[in-house]
Parts: C-alpha cells; structure tokens; sequence
C-alpha cells in the first residue's frame, strides 16, 4: 500500500503487506489495545500509547513491533518499560504516524 502526499515534498508511506496480511495485523493491534490500552496520544511527530504492564501484553506489543518494523520501516517503533509504565513510542512524520493501525 502506498498513500501519496501529492505536492509536500515528502516520502510516500509504504507498507509491504498486502490486504489480506494487513488486515490480520490490524486485528491484533485492535485486541492488543482492546485489552491493554490505557491511553494514547499524538502529538509532535511522536504517537505514544500507554499500556497495563501484564506479561501477555509486553508478549504481544512486543511481537507486534518487531513485525511493524520489518513492513513499516518509515516510523521509528520502540517498546519502553520504565517508570512511566509499559508504552509503545512511534516516531515519525506526523502524516505517517496517522496512517498507523495502532
């Protein structure tokens, strides 16, 4: 899939899954924050969101972002466990961070 920014000067954003595998990801994002999410939040070029810090939920974020980083390789995906809890940060243009399934 690719999402033209006609006149901008940026970089299309690409993911290479194809419909079939894109919507399974989408569905276990959509579980993952459906058990877990506690809050999420956008904002300069950053998406953060927050979850319940549970072994099945850091499994899972986990899996999920080392697999977004091999097909969505234009953001920026990090897991952090720290005082602030079980958060998964997102960096990148403001645009692609919109286009993502979390």
């Amino acid at each position: 899939m690719i999402l033209e920014i006609p006149g901008d000067g940026r970089l299309p954003v690409a993911c290479s899954l194809d419909a079939a595998e894109g919507g399974r990801r989408n569905e276990e994002w959509r579980r993952l924050d459906a058990d877990y999410a506690l809050e999420r939040e956008l904002r300069d070029g950053q998406l953060v969101v927050r979850y319940v810090d549970h072994p099945d939920a850091v499994r899972r974020l986990t899996e999920l972002v080392d697999a977004e980083r091999r097909c969505c390789a234009f953001v920026d995906w990090s897991v952090d466990r720290s005082n602030a809890g079980l958060r998964l940060v997102v960096r990148g243009d403001e645009f692609a961070l919109t286009t993502l399934p979390v």
